[in-house]
Order: structure tokens, then sequence, then C-alpha cells
């Protein structure tokens, strides 16, 4: 079997994926990048999320308890051992909020029931 697409677009290893609707996805990676996906789109990311250290971990956020399809956000786990949020109706430079603490990466992010 082949695969039904390959996304390229990161300029050093991808790391992590989660998808955010039934039809786009985010990818992380070393290249301290999160590029956002549309499967309807012909080639390459819609849209990319510059940070500052390795993306090891993604979760969508948002959307869970009002059942919808498309998460409005997005939890990046970083290697510097903050958590980022970002809003992905208004992306901009920055994350909406950084959660910072743990002392070593956020390897595994998850969303428990209620959008906590």
């Amino acid at each position: 079997s082949r695969p039904l697409r390959i996304l390229q677009g990161h300029t050093a290893a991808a790391y992590c994926t989660t998808w955010t609707s039934p039809t786009t996805c985010a990818t992380g990676g070393f290249d301290r990048r999160t590029l956002l996906w549309d499967c309807r789109a012909p080639r390459g990311p819609v849209q990319a999320l510059a940070l500052r250290h390795h993306v090891y971990a993604l979760t969508p956020l948002g959307g869970q308890s009002q059942g919808a399809d498309a998460k409005t956000a997005l939890a990046v786990g970083l290697g510097d051992g903050t958590l980022a949020h970002w809003d992905l109706r208004r992306p901009g430079r920055e994350p909406a909020r950084e959660l910072r603490g743990h002392g070593c990466a956020v390897e595994a992010v998850t969303v428990l029931p209620g959008d906590v």
C-alpha cells in the first residue's frame, strides 16, 4: 500500500502530530516549528507557529465539551519544559499563554474530560 499523502515542510525531524479536525492536523518538529496542515489544500502547510525550542508534544484543545469537530486551540509541549497554549483562531506571533515549571522537556500532553 502507498501513503495517501506525504506532508513535507519541516527543516529538521518531525517528532509529533495530532489531528485538530477531520481534515486538518498539526505537526511539531526539531526545527522549532509547529506546522498546521489542511488535507484539502494542494500542498504545503497552511500556517506555521514559530517556537523557541524543539516541539515534543501536541494535543488539540477546545470544542470537546461542545461536541464540535474542529478544535480551536493547540497545546504544544516544548524542550525547555514549557507548555504553550496557542489559539488557532488568532495564532499571531506568540502563544495565548505559557505554563512553565517543568524541569525537563514536556513530552506528553492530554486533555481531561470537560476540556481541563
